[in-house]
């Protein structure tokens, strides 16, 4: 009975501590359990702290994105407005555009009848101004100095056969004197001693030179050779240039298309009528010989007169020369230097009268109510009134 007992127990035993075992196995299992969970909820607990930061930063972005997106529909929301107002605007250009076509098309065929008429105008003024003589702006240095050089040339000429001493005879011919003096060109009294001394040869040099002068105004230094000179074309000519000078320089370049051939003529005879008037003047103050020589220099000197007064007849402005002695601040009248004595010898001797000849000119363009000077042919000089008329020296 005992030991059916204690092999009872023994069994019993050996069931509890196999039992023992098993809990022991599973309750170590839980400890390992227990510390992986432990270790899994402090990484969860951190994940979660992460998460909740990554929540805090997500909800930071959250917000300014939400203050961005509301920026930005309320720019969408004034775009939108702009947008509206633009297409207003759009539209009230479309309509301006569309008047604005029709107004193209309509100014389009004016203009299309205005380039038809102009082109009609333009084949009338190109046949108007073929019929006008070519007009040129011109080296107005040049010409001026040409100018300058065709009384510089008259003055050598003249001085050559006057400004020497004459013969007995031709001082005590009457008739060669009073021819010389009979000129009216001239505004003052002008003496002329019948002599050979200094003052005798200036002066009847400066009196031939002045007849020179003038005939050639007369006769050569004309706007066009198509009428003579007592026309009073020059006069009409000088009066338009002063109020409308274009006018003028076409109206004068018409004139000298008219038959320009004649007129080339005209100039050959004017050249002529300035040596044969002049030669009437002092034929008898040279012998024949001389004023044989003399006329022929005269005509090549007139001549070249009045080839450089041609090119000036086609300039686009208006030359006019001038014979009143007029003093100019910023132009000094010259001597005229023909060898003779210093104007010291010329000095008054008892006599006060002075009287001022203006042998050459001065020449001027106008335009429009405007003179201009352009050139100051400076070769006036004092000469003494009454210096030998009496046989004086």
């Amino acid at each position: 009975m005992y030991e059916k007992e204690c092999n009872r127990f023994g069994r019993e035993k050996m069931a509890l501590t196999a039992t023992v075992e098993y809990l022991k196995t599973i309750i170590k299992c839980q400890e390992q359990d227990i510390v992986q969970l432990r270790e899994s909820n402090e990484e969860m607990t951190k994940k979660c702290k992460l998460i909740k930061e990554l929540w805090a930063l997500e909800e930071d972005k959250h917000s300014k994105a939400t203050e961005i997106i509301k920026g930005l529909m309320q720019e969408i929301r004034e775009k939108d407005e702009e947008i509206s107002m633009m297409n207003d605007i759009l539209n009230v250009a479309q309509a301006k555009a569309s008047r604005t076509k029709t107004s193209l098309n309509s100014c389009t065929e004016e203009n299309s009848v205005l380039c038809r008429e102009i082109r009609k105008e333009r084949e009338s003024l190109k046949e108007l101004e073929g019929l006008a003589e070519q007009r040129n702006d011109g080296d107005w240095v040049t010409l001026v100095g040409r100018i300058e050089n065709l009384w510089v040339s008259a003055i050598e000429l003249v001085g050559s056969y006057f400004n020497r001493d004459l013969s007995p005879s031709i001082l005590q011919n009457q008739d060669a004197w009073a021819r010389i003096k009979a000129p009216d060109y001239f505004k003052y009294q002008i003496p002329l001693p019948s002599s050979n001394s200094s003052a005798a040869k200036l002066m009847r040099t400066t009196i031939i030179l002045a007849i020179l002068a003038r005939l050639l105004n007369r006769y050569i230094f004309e706007p066009t050779y198509i009428v003579d000179e007592e026309s009073g074309l020059r006069e009409f000519l000088l009066h338009q240039a002063a109020s409308h000078s274009k006018k003028e320089a076409f109206t004068r370049a018409m004139l000298l298309n008219i038959f320009s051939e004649e007129q080339l003529s005209a100039a050959d005879e004017r050249v002529s009528r300035v040596v044969q008037d002049t030669m009437l003047h002092i034929c008898d103050l040279l012998p024949k010989h001389d004023a044989d020589m003399f006329e022929r220099d005269l005509k090549h000197f007139t001549s070249g007169a009045c080839e450089v007064w041609l090119s000036i007849q086609r300039l686009k402005e208006r030359f006019e020369p001038s014979f009143e002695l007029v003093q100019c601040e910023d132009f000094d009248w010259e001597k005229i230097q023909l060898g003779q004595a210093e104007p010291s010898e010329l000095e008054d001797r008892g006599h006060s009268t002075v009287s001022l000849i203006n042998p050459c000119m001065r020449n001027y363009t106008l335009k429009d109510s405007i003179c201009r000077m352009d050139s100051h042919v400076r070769m006036g000089h004092w000469i003494k009134k009454r210096i030998e008329l009496s046989g004086g020296k």
